[in-house]
């Protein structure tokens, strides 16, 4: 999902607080940057694979209290902490998965493939975060969602609840 996009929805109409954009994205970023410089040390204790779905499993988890307190402002921020760590454990290993599958398939094939594999990985991402704006827009189209109304109805704080916290944990 486009997380910057649908953060600064979430902030302006659910959290009726437009200077909270910048906080809960910082919560979510700062987080990521810390956690890089330690990816390498975390890896070399649980490998690849585990560092992989700890971020996963910490991105799920984190969406647990917002079920119960979706406008509650520390629980949105110390949400994004989590996400933020999570992210960075996937985001982290993420290339080294990838050259491992080139090692593995040149292993197994005996074609060296890295050029369209990893391209295909870009591809794959550039295509995934224009799809999910777009199904942002399309479905804020459908919840009625207008830029020059200072309160938006029911309908588009449902979908933008909706995109922030069901979306991402059915995708996940």
């Amino acid at each position: 999902m486009a997380i910057p996009t649908i953060n600064s929805y979430f902030c302006v109409h659910v959290l009726h607080n437009e200077s909270l954009v910048g906080t809960v994205n910082a919560a979510y970023i700062t987080p990521m940057i810390i956690f890089f410089f330690l990816m390498a040390s975390i890896v070399k204790k649980i490998g690849k694979k585990n560092t992989n779905l700890v971020g996963w499993a910490a991105i799920l988890i984190s969406y647990i209290p917002l079920f119960f307190g979706m406008e509650n402002v520390t629980f949105v921020i110390g949400t994004s902490v989590i996400r933020g760590i999570g992210y960075a454990c996937v985001m982290g290993v993420q290339f080294a998965i990838i050259g491992d599958s080139v090692e593995y398939g040149e292993w197994k094939t005996g074609i060296r493939s890295e050029g369209l594999v990893f391209s295909a990985q870009s591809f794959g991402c550039k295509v995934g975060m224009g799809l999910g704006n777009a199904l942002i827009g399309v479905l804020l189209d459908w919840g009625k969602y207008d830029g020059t109304l200072a309160v938006q109805p029911g309908s588009v704080i449902m979908v933008i609840k909706g995109l922030y916290v069901v979306m991402p944990v059915i995708i996940l």
